[in-house]
């Protein structure tokens, strides 16, 4: 088992590129596919995922949350976050 962690506007493209489908349980993008006898996973973090972690966060009183690792976002997505948390 191995694991990456891709730019999110790279990890939105590989999600259309594989027909990702977005899954209610845990809010957020999967998509599978195989290349030889190689399964790939992968799960997205973008905005509609990312803002049902902030109100979760909220929703529990959380101090934080966690998304992706630093510097691998799309800017527009600290506007999204920000209105989240002050509504």
């Amino acid at each position: 088992v191995e694991s990456e962690a891709y730019y999110m506007k790279y990890s939105i493209e590989l999600a259309r590129k594989h027909n990702a489908k977005w899954d209610e349980t845990i809010s957020q993008y999967c998509g599978e596919w195989n290349v030889s006898k190689t399964r790939y996973r992968l799960w997205i973090d973008e905005t509609q995922s990312i803002i049902a972690k902030v109100r979760l966060a909220k929703e529990y009183d959380l101090k934080g949350a966690a998304f992706w690792r630093k510097g691998y976002e799309m800017h527009d997505i600290w506007d999204e976050i920000s209105k989240e948390i002050r509504k």
